[in-house]
Protein backbone atom coordinates (compact mmCIF):
# COMPACT_ATOMS: atom_id res chain seq x y z
CA UNK A 1 0.00 0.00 0.00
CA UNK A 2 1.30 3.18 -0.78
CA UNK A 3 0.10 6.38 0.31
CA UNK A 4 1.45 10.32 0.85
CA UNK A 5 0.52 12.07 3.61
CA UNK A 6 2.39 15.86 3.16
CA UNK A 7 2.06 19.01 4.78
CA UNK A 8 0.91 22.16 2.75
CA UNK A 9 3.09 24.92 2.33
CA UNK A 10 1.93 28.35 1.85
CA UNK A 11 3.68 31.57 2.38
CA UNK A 12 1.15 32.71 4.75
CA UNK A 13 1.20 29.51 7.27
CA UNK A 14 3.23 27.39 7.80
CA UNK A 15 3.19 23.44 6.38
CA UNK A 16 -0.31 21.53 6.37
CA UNK A 17 -0.63 18.79 3.62
CA UNK A 18 1.66 18.80 0.95
CA UNK A 19 5.41 18.58 0.92
CA UNK A 20 5.87 17.37 4.40
CA UNK A 21 4.92 15.03 6.86
CA UNK A 22 5.39 11.13 7.63
CA UNK A 23 4.95 8.07 5.07
CA UNK A 24 4.75 5.42 6.87
CA UNK A 25 1.75 4.08 5.74
CA UNK A 26 3.72 3.43 2.40
CA UNK A 27 4.48 -0.25 3.41
CA UNK A 28 2.68 -3.11 1.15
CA UNK A 29 -1.00 -3.73 2.83
CA UNK A 30 -0.45 -8.21 3.37
CA UNK A 31 -3.33 -10.02 4.42
CA UNK A 32 -2.67 -13.33 4.88
CA UNK A 33 -6.72 -14.26 5.28
CA UNK A 34 -7.93 -13.16 1.54
CA UNK A 35 -6.59 -13.21 -1.63
CA UNK A 36 -5.02 -9.96 -3.06
CA UNK A 37 -7.66 -8.28 -6.03
CA UNK A 38 -4.70 -9.37 -8.63
CA UNK A 39 -6.09 -12.93 -7.41
CA UNK A 40 -9.97 -12.19 -7.51
CA UNK A 41 -12.45 -12.89 -10.01
CA UNK A 42 -13.81 -10.11 -12.25
CA UNK A 43 -17.15 -8.77 -10.42
CA UNK A 44 -14.71 -8.79 -7.38
CA UNK A 45 -12.28 -6.21 -8.66
CA UNK A 46 -15.34 -4.18 -10.53
CA UNK A 47 -17.59 -4.43 -6.91
CA UNK A 48 -14.05 -3.12 -5.31
CA UNK A 49 -13.76 -0.41 -7.49
CA UNK A 50 -17.35 1.24 -7.54
CA UNK A 51 -16.46 1.31 -3.70
CA UNK A 52 -13.57 3.17 -3.79
CA UNK A 53 -14.10 5.60 -6.33
CA UNK A 54 -17.91 6.18 -4.85
CA UNK A 55 -15.88 7.16 -1.74
CA UNK A 56 -13.16 9.09 -3.15
CA UNK A 57 -15.93 11.48 -4.72
CA UNK A 58 -17.73 11.85 -1.48
CA UNK A 59 -14.05 13.18 -0.25
CA UNK A 60 -13.66 15.23 -3.33
CA UNK A 61 -17.22 16.19 -2.45
CA UNK A 62 -16.95 17.72 1.24
CA UNK A 63 -13.53 19.30 0.21
CA UNK A 64 -15.03 21.14 -2.47
CA UNK A 65 -17.85 22.35 -0.31
CA UNK A 66 -15.44 23.59 2.50
CA UNK A 67 -13.13 25.28 -0.16
CA UNK A 68 -16.01 27.05 -1.50
CA UNK A 69 -17.51 28.47 1.70
CA UNK A 70 -14.19 29.52 2.88
CA UNK A 71 -13.30 31.58 -0.47
CA UNK A 72 -16.92 32.97 -0.95
CA UNK A 73 -17.46 33.67 2.43
CA UNK A 74 -15.85 36.85 3.10
CA UNK A 75 -16.63 36.17 7.41
CA UNK A 76 -15.05 32.62 7.58
CA UNK A 77 -12.01 33.86 4.98
CA UNK A 78 -11.43 36.66 7.26
CA UNK A 79 -10.99 34.32 9.95
CA UNK A 80 -9.36 31.53 8.26
CA UNK A 81 -7.05 33.53 7.17
CA UNK A 82 -6.36 35.35 10.63
CA UNK A 83 -5.38 32.33 12.50
CA UNK A 84 -2.68 30.10 10.55
CA UNK A 85 -2.22 28.29 14.02
CA UNK A 86 -5.67 26.30 12.93
CA UNK A 87 -3.47 24.87 10.01
CA UNK A 88 -0.88 23.14 12.07
CA UNK A 89 -3.20 21.99 14.01
CA UNK A 90 -5.09 20.69 10.93
CA UNK A 91 -1.72 19.23 9.94
CA UNK A 92 -1.16 17.46 13.09
CA UNK A 93 -5.04 16.37 13.55
CA UNK A 94 -4.77 14.77 9.79
CA UNK A 95 -1.78 13.00 10.85
CA UNK A 96 -3.44 10.90 13.63
CA UNK A 97 -6.28 10.37 12.20
CA UNK A 98 -4.40 9.14 9.22
CA UNK A 99 -2.16 6.54 11.58
CA UNK A 100 -5.36 5.59 13.20
CA UNK A 101 -7.41 4.33 9.88
CA UNK A 102 -4.66 2.20 9.49
CA UNK A 103 -4.91 0.18 12.38
CA UNK A 104 -8.81 0.58 12.02
CA UNK A 105 -8.64 0.21 8.72
CA UNK A 106 -10.90 -3.13 8.42
CA UNK A 107 -12.81 -2.17 11.93
CA UNK A 108 -16.09 -0.87 11.16
CA UNK A 109 -18.00 1.53 11.97
CA UNK A 110 -15.03 3.22 12.95
CA UNK A 111 -13.02 3.27 9.98
CA UNK A 112 -15.76 5.03 8.48
CA UNK A 113 -16.10 7.84 11.29
CA UNK A 114 -11.91 8.06 10.78
CA UNK A 115 -12.31 8.63 7.61
CA UNK A 116 -15.35 11.28 7.41
CA UNK A 117 -12.78 12.59 10.24
CA UNK A 118 -9.83 12.91 8.36
CA UNK A 119 -11.60 13.92 5.18
CA UNK A 120 -13.18 17.08 7.06
CA UNK A 121 -10.01 17.93 8.41
CA UNK A 122 -7.86 17.68 5.05
CA UNK A 123 -10.39 19.60 3.92
CA UNK A 124 -10.33 22.28 6.17
CA UNK A 125 -6.44 22.47 5.00
CA UNK A 126 -7.21 22.59 1.71
CA UNK A 127 -9.97 25.26 1.56
CA UNK A 128 -7.71 27.97 3.76
CA UNK A 129 -5.06 27.53 1.11
CA UNK A 130 -7.53 28.58 -1.60
CA UNK A 131 -8.87 31.70 0.15
CA UNK A 132 -4.96 32.63 -0.86
CA UNK A 133 -5.70 32.09 -4.63
CA UNK A 134 -8.35 33.76 -7.30
CA UNK A 135 -11.01 31.99 -7.77
CA UNK A 136 -10.50 31.54 -11.91
CA UNK A 137 -6.62 29.95 -10.76
CA UNK A 138 -8.35 27.45 -8.32
CA UNK A 139 -10.63 26.51 -10.75
CA UNK A 140 -8.28 26.08 -13.27
CA UNK A 141 -6.33 23.94 -11.02
CA UNK A 142 -9.46 21.61 -10.27
CA UNK A 143 -10.20 21.40 -13.75
CA UNK A 144 -6.53 20.27 -14.80
CA UNK A 145 -6.15 18.10 -11.72
CA UNK A 146 -9.29 16.31 -12.21
CA UNK A 147 -8.02 15.77 -16.65
CA UNK A 148 -4.77 14.39 -15.03
CA UNK A 149 -6.22 12.09 -12.68
CA UNK A 150 -8.43 10.62 -14.95
CA UNK A 151 -6.04 10.30 -17.86
CA UNK A 152 -3.64 8.20 -15.32
CA UNK A 153 -6.12 6.45 -14.23
CA UNK A 154 -7.61 5.04 -17.12
CA UNK A 155 -3.43 4.58 -18.19
CA UNK A 156 -2.68 2.44 -15.17
CA UNK A 157 -5.85 0.31 -15.54
CA UNK A 158 -5.29 -0.83 -18.57
CA UNK A 159 -2.10 -1.37 -19.06
CA UNK A 160 0.00 -4.47 -19.38
CA UNK A 161 3.20 -2.79 -16.82
CA UNK A 162 4.22 -3.08 -13.59
CA UNK A 163 4.77 -0.20 -11.75
CA UNK A 164 5.62 -1.14 -8.58
CA UNK A 165 9.19 -0.73 -9.55
CA UNK A 166 8.42 3.60 -9.37
CA UNK A 167 8.43 2.87 -5.29
CA UNK A 168 11.64 3.47 -4.31
CA UNK A 169 11.88 6.29 -6.66
CA UNK A 170 8.76 8.21 -5.74
CA UNK A 171 9.57 7.37 -2.00
CA UNK A 172 13.06 9.03 -2.42
CA UNK A 173 11.84 12.24 -4.52
CA UNK A 174 8.83 12.60 -1.53
CA UNK A 175 11.65 13.43 1.17
CA UNK A 176 13.30 15.91 -0.93
CA UNK A 177 10.24 17.28 -1.18
CA UNK A 178 9.81 17.49 2.75
CA UNK A 179 12.90 18.27 3.54
CA UNK A 180 12.87 21.47 0.69
CA UNK A 181 9.28 22.51 2.51
CA UNK A 182 10.69 22.66 6.09
CA UNK A 183 13.55 23.99 4.16
CA UNK A 184 11.81 27.30 3.36
CA UNK A 185 10.10 28.14 6.36
CA UNK A 186 13.18 29.54 7.78
CA UNK A 187 14.72 30.12 4.17
CA UNK A 188 12.02 31.68 1.55
CA UNK A 189 12.51 30.76 -1.79
CA UNK A 190 12.56 32.52 -4.57
CA UNK A 191 9.71 32.44 -6.45
CA UNK A 192 11.67 30.54 -9.45
CA UNK A 193 13.05 28.47 -6.87
CA UNK A 194 9.37 27.94 -5.67
CA UNK A 195 7.90 27.11 -9.38
CA UNK A 196 10.38 24.68 -9.89
CA UNK A 197 9.79 22.59 -6.50
CA UNK A 198 5.87 23.09 -7.38
CA UNK A 199 6.55 21.64 -11.14
CA UNK A 200 8.63 18.72 -9.41
CA UNK A 201 6.15 18.43 -6.86
CA UNK A 202 3.46 17.73 -9.40
CA UNK A 203 5.42 14.97 -11.50
CA UNK A 204 6.59 13.28 -8.36
CA UNK A 205 2.30 13.14 -7.62
CA UNK A 206 1.47 12.09 -10.81
CA UNK A 207 3.38 8.59 -10.33
CA UNK A 208 2.00 8.34 -7.35
CA UNK A 209 -1.36 8.52 -9.00
CA UNK A 210 -0.30 5.81 -11.25
CA UNK A 211 1.87 3.84 -8.54
CA UNK A 212 -0.63 3.91 -6.18
CA UNK A 213 -3.49 2.84 -8.44
CA UNK A 214 -1.30 -0.14 -9.77
CA UNK A 215 -0.31 -1.35 -5.96
CA UNK A 216 -4.31 -0.98 -5.27
CA UNK A 217 -5.41 -2.98 -7.61
CA UNK A 218 -2.12 -5.64 -7.20
CA UNK A 219 -1.80 -5.76 -3.53
CA UNK A 220 -4.69 -4.73 -1.57
CA UNK A 221 -7.87 -7.10 -0.77
CA UNK A 222 -11.49 -6.13 -0.73
CA UNK A 223 -11.80 -4.83 2.45
CA UNK A 224 -9.33 -2.61 1.71
CA UNK A 225 -11.45 -0.02 0.28
CA UNK A 226 -11.23 2.83 2.67
CA UNK A 227 -7.18 2.43 2.55
CA UNK A 228 -7.30 2.65 -1.02
CA UNK A 229 -10.11 5.84 -1.20
CA UNK A 230 -8.05 7.83 1.56
CA UNK A 231 -4.65 7.00 -0.57
CA UNK A 232 -5.67 8.42 -4.07
CA UNK A 233 -7.49 11.43 -2.28
CA UNK A 234 -3.97 12.29 -0.58
CA UNK A 235 -2.28 11.86 -4.47
CA UNK A 236 -5.13 14.27 -5.75
CA UNK A 237 -4.74 16.57 -3.50
CA UNK A 238 -1.11 17.18 -2.82
CA UNK A 239 -1.23 17.49 -6.78
CA UNK A 240 -3.75 19.93 -6.95
CA UNK A 241 -1.66 22.19 -4.66
CA UNK A 242 1.30 21.36 -6.88
CA UNK A 243 -0.74 22.44 -9.95
CA UNK A 244 -2.12 25.60 -7.47
CA UNK A 245 1.00 26.79 -6.81
CA UNK A 246 2.22 26.32 -10.57
CA UNK A 247 -0.80 28.56 -11.74
CA UNK A 248 -0.71 31.07 -8.94
CA UNK A 249 1.93 32.13 -8.36
CA UNK A 250 1.34 35.78 -9.65
CA UNK A 251 -2.39 35.41 -8.38
CA UNK A 252 -2.45 35.79 -4.91
CA UNK A 253 -5.98 36.86 -3.45
CA UNK A 254 -4.86 38.68 -0.23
Amino acid sequence: MSSAYTPILTEEAAPPPAYGAADAERAPLINGEKPFLSECEAHVKLNFMRKVYSILAAQFGLTTIVSALFMYNQDIKHVVQANPWAMFVSSFGGLALLVALIFYRSKEPANRYLLAAFTLVESYSIGVVCTFYESEVVLQAVILTFAVFIGLTLFTLNSRMSFEGMGPFLFGSLWILIFASFLQIFFPFSRVTDLIIAVFSAIIFCGYIVYDTYMIFTRMTVDDYIMASVELYLDVINLFLAILRILGGNGRDD
